[in-house]
């Protein structure tokens, strides 16, 4: 007699081993930690943009605010910053008043100061004489400096600093440089 064959089936699925589930775990935690580092990168850098960004608006609302106040001016008409081409730390300065019925300039009587000013020294403060009012045109200006050359006394050229800083206190200084030519 012959004996018949049995086909078995042969059971193929087996279950994960544990050093498989380790290695999964391992690739995960890889990934789940290069996405996490990213995501701090990513983070960081937008705080410094926006530091940044917020800087450089204050440093130019102090340089618009200037500008208006020394193109409105003459060179007769400014105090402490003489033309030696040595930086200064404030300028004081006249605002034209009107015309005399000669045609020439008269200049009002009081003056106004840019200078550093605040708990820290980090504002920058347009000083007005007659009240005395007190303005602040800037946040987080480390430095202001004003110049004048010999050679051309009617240029005033003016150097702002400011320094902010981010959530993880980095800090971003950035610099504004400008010159401007009195009318006057």
């Amino acid at each position: 007699m012959k004996r018949k064959r049995v086909n078995k089936k042969i059971n193929t699925r087996r279950a994960a081993t544990l050093v498989e589930a380790m290695v999964t775990v391992l690739i995960f935690s890889l990934i789940t930690g290069a996405l996490y580092i990213s995501l701090q990168a990513a983070q960081s850098s937008w705080s410094i943009n926006q530091a940044q960004i917020g800087l450089q608006r204050e440093l130019r609302k102090a340089m618009e605010q200037m500008k208006k106040e020394l193109f409105e001016t003459a060179s007769i008409a400014i105090n402490d910053v003489p033309a030696n081409g040595v930086w200064y730390p404030s300028i004081r300065l006249r605002r034209v008043a009107g015309l005399s019925l000669q045609g020439t300039i008269v200049w009002q009587s009081n003056m106004i100061q840019y200078i550093l000013g605040g708990a820290n020294l980090t504002e920058l403060h347009q000083i007005n004489s007659y009240g005395p009012t007190t303005d602040i045109v800037a946040h987080n200006i480390q430095s202001v400096q004003f110049r004048r050359q010999l050679a051309t006394p009617d240029i005033v050229e003016v150097e702002l600093i400011g320094e902010n800083t981010t959530q993880r206190d980095d800090f971003e200084p950035y610099r504004l440089n400008f010159e401007l030519q009195m009318r006057n």
